[in-house]
């Protein structure tokens, strides 16, 4: 089948598969980040109810703490493994299991739990409490036992602990429940209540930053897909979606969270007036439903009961409406409560009163350091890694965009992109596939052996080997050679075949493929004349393919935008873990942190376009000093010249004022390209001018000594014309990226000014190829300039 057959049905097949994860990886985006933002309404929950005792605990969410106690006429439990008295327990049976690879586990294969109703003492009072199977109880393992292969382990509540709770007190009831989920979060737990909240702040925090690694996962498999291979899109279409499914859950959730706050409130201050109007009358006072009397509630705590618990409500109340009030002037919660009908929250005490800071004040619930510290460390590796390797792909994507192809005719000294028909060097013999026997200029041999079992099973390097020889690339105006050695190739064709447990692999560049090259032309070494493709000197990237560009751009944007969207998506995760230490995560933290990845992906592509008008301006520069290095070479051969030329004393009345000047047109200062055009003028008529002496006088022509010195500058002429075409090239593409939208406005904001071509016109000049007679040196001195001319540093 024809390779480029299979390239296309490859195209089409991922182009489908990007087109079905994109559904997904949005649907798990949007659920993960409810299921995140339902961990931060629980958190918020856990924070408007107030530690309170058992005396003051209204009808509703409650959070008491206290000691269990045995009710009356009860008969505890026996735990299952242990027989222990308790009155509540579970017990968890585990297997221990071996795969196929020998990697243990422990699987579950019983899991039971079991409660009677207790009573919780806190001092104050006495309360009954009813658990049930919708209680997250959240306790410390109390005993563990392995026997064999099987593990046994069984948590327990029993008589004398310490308990913390958070549950419904009943409205008809002395006691608590556990009803459905709402306006409390069923929690009994043998830690404080605040772990609790750090725990759901953590899973939040997690779950957040996997959405925001979907939703821009699934940005860059639309990119993708659609062949969108644009940076500046990528990067609104990240902030776009990320910031905005994140503003739009949090303000929906942010808003249902407020209304069932405002409810709860509402509730319980209905229950406490119930409560008032039925107890004031028992102690001899009139409730007048004004919670604001504080010298009433003043004389109900010095009364007889339940005088005391009505004091103890009131405070308990103030306690509620000032935490949910705190939480509601939160921005953005306060933007959202002032566009939303609300009813307001209120007043309970009196000018000058204050709520007990012990209950009145939320508490921070931070988790323990480490958590935060791997979160915020891990997000900020993966941030730092992935953004580099996609940040080196996008420049890489922009140097193949910035880059005009040009055919093999035009080349100019410097970056250079190449699109042609690969041909094997008519005087180079190809080399041969050793697993297809088929003539190529470069392959890969990998031989790999399958090793392992199971999920082990693992593909292990036996052989790698690379192979490559100079080629050409030709096009429709001619041919240019091509260096193989240091380039990435970036192979469309690769045969394989197996034979029992090894897997040999071949990838080729054959004559015949098409060819794209990025890379560096260079005056070749052995000529002199001609130009050679190479890697850059500066070392920008060498990349040599047989796909077409748009296959090769869409290779290196495709991982790009994937290393981009993960690095992105972490740096959010580095924000939030920070978050974590202050204990009071919010839903304005996540969306925050959510844009401010989005902000980084944006300061990304103001930082690709700077170091494109870099780029461009470096390369200007470069290939400016390049004219000069070849200058200052050619000057330093002027007193060779002269010592060989004062050995030919019959030509000298008619050299020495070439010689004279070319002194003069080589040692001028050259400041400005004006400079330099005259210089690089007056030096063309002078060695054209010797050049033509060369051919007059046998004798100067004959001798082996003149003849390499004249090569030597003949060589430099040429390289110095091949320069200012390349530094005219780059000039052109500088002012062309300078002068548009919207690089203008950061090369205005950065100073990048402009540079002028240079206007001098030249040809490279060819010397004929001669048969030099085998001559004895005349002295050591000529044979010492020979030497001295070879080695001309750069």
């Amino acid at each position: 089948m024809d390779q480029s057959i299979r390239d296309t049905r490859r195209s089409s097949f991922m182009t489908i598969v990007l087109f079905i994860m994109v559904p997904v990886l949005v649907a798990g985006g949007i659920l993960l980040q409810q299921i995140g933002h339902q961990k931060i309404r629980e958190v918020r929950t856990l924070e408007r109810i107030p530690p309170t005792t058992v005396i003051a605990s209204l009808p509703g969410p409650n959070e008491l703490s206290g000691q269990v106690r045995q009710e009356s006429g009860s008969t505890l439990l026996e735990a299952h493994w242990t027989d222990e008295p308790c009155v509540w327990y579970r017990a968890v049976k585990e297997v221990e299991t071996r795969d196929s690879e020998g990697n243990t586990s422990w699987d579950t294969v019983f899991d039971k739990q079991d409660g009677i109703p207790f009573e919780l003492e806190d001092g104050t009072g006495v309360i009954r409490v009813v658990t049930n199977d919708r209680v997250d109880f959240e306790m410390k393992r109390d005993w563990r036992k392995r026997s064999g292969k099987e593990r046994f382990t069984e948590y327990r509540i029993t008589v004398g602990d310490e308990i913390n709770l958070v549950g419904m007190r009943s409205r008809e009831r002395d006691e608590i429940d556990f009803p459905e989920a709402g306006a409390y979060i069923p929690i009994v737990s043998d830690g404080p209540i605040a772990n609790a909240r750090s725990s759901r702040a953590v899973i939040s925090t997690l779950l957040v930053i996997a959405s925001v690694l979907c939703i821009a996962s699934a940005c860059a498999s639309t990119l993708i897909g659609l062949r969108l291979f644009n940076t500046m899109g990528f990067a609104i279409m990240v902030g776009v979606c990320t910031g905005g499914s994140l503003i739009g859950g949090g303000v929906i959730m942010m808003m249902g969270d407020l209304a069932a706050s405002n409810t709860s409130v509402l509730e319980q201050v209905d229950a406490a007036d119930e409560i008032a109007a039925r107890d004031f009358p028992k102690i001899g006072l009139e409730w007048t439903g004004a919670w604001q009397d504080r010298t009433l509630f003043e004389r109900a705590s010095r009364a007889e009961a339940p005088g005391p618990r009505l004091a103890a409500i009131r405070e308990t109340l103030a306690a509620r409406i000032a935490r949910s009030g705190d939480i509601r002037s939160r921005f953005p919660r306060n933007v959202i409560a002032s566009m939303t009908d609300l009813e307001p929250l209120p007043e309970i005490l009196s000018a000058g009163e204050s709520v007990p800071v012990s209950i009145g004040r939320i508490t921070t619930a931070r988790p323990f350091w480490l958590i935060p510290t791997l979160i915020a460390g891990f997000a900020l590796l993966i941030t730092v890694i992935f953004s580099m390797i996609g940040f080196r792909k996008v420049k890489t994507k922009r140097l193949i965009e910035n880059i005009p192809t040009t055919p093999a005719s035009d080349l100019e000294i410097g970056v250079c992109e190449l699109a042609g028909t690969l041909r094997s060097c008519p005087d180079i013999a190809p080399l041969e596939g050793p697993l297809t026997d088929q003539p190529c200029v470069w392959y890969r041999y990998l031989i790999q052996e399958w090793r392992g079992s199971g999920k082990n099973r693992r593909l292990h390097t036996v052989l790698d080997r690379t192979r490559r020889q100079q080629c050409l690339c030709e096009d429709d105006s001619g041919s240019v050679p091509v260096d193989l050695e240091d380039a990435r190739v970036i192979c469309g064709r690769t045969a394989s075949r197996t034979r029992g447990n090894r897997v040999y692999t071949e990838s080729s560049l054959r004559p015949d493929d098409p060819i794209y090259i990025l890379g560096s032309a260079e005056l070749d070494p052995m000529t002199g004349d001609s130009l050679l493709v190479r890697k850059d000197p500066q070392g920008l990237p060498y990349l040599v393919s047989n796909l077409p560009e748009s296959r090769v751009k869409g290779k290196e944007i495709t991982s790009a935008f994937w290393l981009l969207a993960l690095g992105i998506g972490s740096s959010s995760g580095i924000i939030m873990g920070l978050f974590l230490f202050s204990g009071r995560l919010a839903a304005v933290d996540q969306m925050l942190a959510a844009l401010a990845s989005t902000g980084l992906l944006v300061l990304l592509v103001i930082a690709i376009m700077y170091n494109d008008l870099v780029f461009l301006r470096q390369r200007t520069d470069w290939a400016r000093s390049n004219i000069d290095v070849a200058l200052r070479k050619r000057a330093d051969l002027l007193p060779r010249l002269e010592s060989v030329v004062r050995g030919y004393m019959q030509h000298e009345a008619e050299v020495q004022p070439i010689v004279a000047g070319l002194r003069a047109a080589w040692n001028a200062p050259i400041e400005n390209n004006d400079q330099a055009e005259l210089s690089v003028r007056n030096s063309r008529a002078a060695t054209n001018r010797l050049m033509a002496l060369r051919e007059q006088y046998p004798d100067l022509k004959a001798n082996e000594v003149t003849e390499r010195l004249l090569r030597g500058i003949v060589m430099l002429e040429n390289e110095i014309a091949a320069r200012r075409s390349g530094y005219n090239a780059a000039v052109q593409r500088y002012l062309a990226r300078t002068h548009s939208i919207p690089e203008v406005v950061l090369a205005r904001l950065f100073g990048f000014k402009d540079r002028r071509p240079l206007a001098w016109d030249v040809e490279v000049l060819r010397m004929a190829e001669l048969d030099f007679p085998r001559e004895t040196r005349t002295t050591e001195e000529l044979g010492a300039e020979v030497t001295a001319v070879e080695e001309v540093p750069e």
